[in-house]
């Protein structure tokens, strides 16, 4: 990944002295969904380590001010984790910043490497976790899925928007009232999954060019309905989160579709902003697109059931609602053949009956 003059001084920089610590860094250009789950695993292997945190998220690609820690900027700072203490590089309190870090003396584990530092079988020095680690440190760890599904959900328990965040996800609170509200969350790629694009394929992005999509799609938020009790007249709301506003404007064509965030990158540009020229995006910022990023996320748990494509900026919503009860459709599902659906509805109605 090349690194910018910007970034590559602040990392020059950040230097430690105390080793008994686990880095979570993202890479720049990485999502909220993938970042926050990056954060679970580390912190996991700190407390099996008996390693502190250090959260380094500054650098990050949707934000102008390089040196700002996304993380204490949006949220507030978890400073304990069980056994485990957490500290976060540029903290707003100048008193609880971790001491500096070489970031060309630390341990990057690859591969078996992960179980060899769940069992602290590692050297001395700091062990960083830049890329999205979380399914290779479960993996190594010993974890039921019941165990791993509870602990994650633990940690989302504990994240909380800062109180402006907070104000605004109130004030949003009465459009899920006196009506059954969906989400659909359709990740789009807005040009990263297309052919030839940094994550072909990552999603499939085909079912977007069928006649029926959105007509298929409407059926599968109308099926999220099927899990309340019949009789009732229920009203359908529909909350659309997505990266594209060409997405967004498509999905609004649904019966009863909303939504909330008002500002998206360039067509085509991929899930993060290229820059926030006035001319372009007038006062809209990169702190009130992070700011919509969070309130999709937070509003999507909100909601009654969910229909989506895969993408860990969903966990959130579905772990903190317990999968919604089950009442989650998988939007590729209605585009498979008629008798693929059929047998998958068979083997799990045999299944749950056994």
């Amino acid at each position: 990944m090349a690194i910018g003059p910007t970034l590559r001084s602040l990392i020059d920089n950040t230097r430690v002295t105390d080793t008994k610590y686990v880095i979570t860094r993202p890479h720049a250009t990485s999502g909220l969904g993938a970042n926050l789950l990056s954060m679970v695993a580390a912190l996991y292997l700190c407390e099996q380590t008996g390693r502190a945190l250090i959260v380094d998220w500054t650098g990050m690609a949707p934000l102008s001010d390089k040196q700002v820690n996304y993380f204490v900027a949006f949220f507030e700072p978890i400073r304990q984790w069980r056994s485990v203490n957490v500290f976060y590089v540029n903290d707003r309190d100048e008193h609880r910043r971790p001491p500096e870090y070489d970031v060309n003396d630390v341990f990057r584990p690859v591969g078996h490497q992960y179980g060899e530092a769940l069992e602290g079988r590692i050297d001395g020095r700091p062990v960083l976790l830049e890329a999205y680690h979380y399914d290779r440190v479960f993996k190594a760890s010993r974890l039921t899925p019941a165990a791993l599904f509870y602990y994650t959900r633990e940690f989302y328990q504990r994240l909380t928007p800062r109180s402006y965040l907070r104000e605004r996800l109130a004030a949003l609170k009465p459009r899920f009232e006196g009506q059954v509200v969906v989400g659909l969350h359709v990740r789009s790629g807005n040009g990263e999954f297309a052919r030839g694009g940094p994550y072909q394929d990552r999603v499939k992005t085909s079912i977007f060019d069928r006649d029926a999509f959105l007509e298929r799609t409407y059926r599968a938020c109308r099926d999220c309905l099927a899990a309340f009790p019949r009789g009732l007249d229920l009203d359908l709301g529909v909350l659309v989160a997505t990266d594209s506003r060409a997405m967004q404007e498509r999905l609004l064509g649904i019966p009863g579709a909303f939504a909330v965030r008002q500002g998206f990158p360039p067509a085509g540009a991929g899930h993060q902003f290229s820059d926030f020229r006035p001319e372009e995006y007038g006062e809209y910022s990169d702190v009130e697109s992070v700011n919509e990023t969070i309130i999709d996320m937070f509003l999507l748990a909100s909601c009654r059931g969910l229909v989506c494509n895969d993408s860990a900026f969903n966990r959130y919503a579905q772990h903190m609602t317990m999968f919604f009860n089950g009442n989650v459709k998988l939007l590729e599902r209605y585009f498979e053949h008629p008798l693929k659906r059929a047998g998958r509805t068979v083997y799990h109605m045999i299944r749950s009956a056994t």
